[in-house]
């Protein structure tokens, strides 16, 4: 695998030939379109909320970026990889669209997965205690080598470019919630920790069962050669193996 500063570059370069539309402008959609940028990859821009972050407008304007605000539309379908932000559902017309067109919807921490397939990533879920799991596990491993920790924490995966070296990183633990999980194609951590499992947003899904499901996609890829760490003591989560 080649380097090209702390990136990789061959699926930078893939997404270079790629039309990319990134959906939310939130903090994570914000760091995706800096990162895309960052490695002089073009980009739409898609965010239907009128009242968008003024820093984030400004660097829309700024980099000349072509861009819709107050609207989600068709123009989304134009790309062949869409990157939605977790507070944008998978189930909004224009993605169920791009979805049934074969069109390629992930999110940043599948993006981050791609681009460093070789890092050692810890990730974290559960219905409650993650992030204070993941701050105590971040802490541990930093104490023994370098590591980086975000995700549903506070900061965005792909910041990570704008915060470290990630040659030098020997972990990346990530805090993942039941949205950022939704997305994810073929992420696939080194160990899996599932905390417990309680009805929660289930506004967002069609049942416990459904929700419980999402959750389950943490460890899905993983082998023989990765870890799950698993709470027994969960009614929900004890027949897992």
């Amino acid at each position: 695998m080649t380097m090209n500063g702390s990136h990789p570059t061959n699926y930078l370069e893939t997404l270079k030939k790629k039309k990319i539309a990134v959906v939310g402008l939130g903090r994570s959609g914000f760091a995706t379109a800096r990162f895309l940028l960052k490695n002089n990859i073009s980009l739409f821009i898609s965010d239907s909320r009128q009242d968008i972050d003024r820093h984030a407008l400004e660097f829309i304007e700024r980099n000349k970026i072509d861009h819709e605000i107050g609207e989600n539309s068709d123009k989304i379908l134009d790309s062949q990889l869409i990157l939605i932000s977790p507070g944008v559902p998978r189930d909004l017309p224009v993605i169920k669209k791009a979805l049934n067109d074969g069109i390629d919807v992930i999110n940043d921490i599948e993006l981050l997965y791609r681009v460093l397939p070789q890092k050692k990533i810890v990730a974290v879920t559960g219905s409650n205690g993650k992030t204070t799991a993941t701050a105590l596990i971040g802490e541990i491993f930093n104490s023994y080598c370098s590591t980086w920790v975000g995700g549903n924490i506070g900061k965005p995966a792909l910041s990570i470019f704008e915060d470290a070296d990630c040659r030098e990183l020997d972990f990346i633990v990530l805090e993942l919630s039941n949205f950022q999980l939704e997305s994810l194609t073929t992420f696939k951590p080194f160990i899996s920790i599932l905390l417990n499992i309680t009805p929660d947003h289930l506004d967002r899904y069609n049942g416990f069962y459904e929700y419980a499901h999402t959750k389950y996609r943490i460890f899905r890829n993983q082998d023989k050669n990765d870890f799950l760490i698993v709470n027994r003591d969960d009614k929900h989560l004890k027949n897992i193996h």
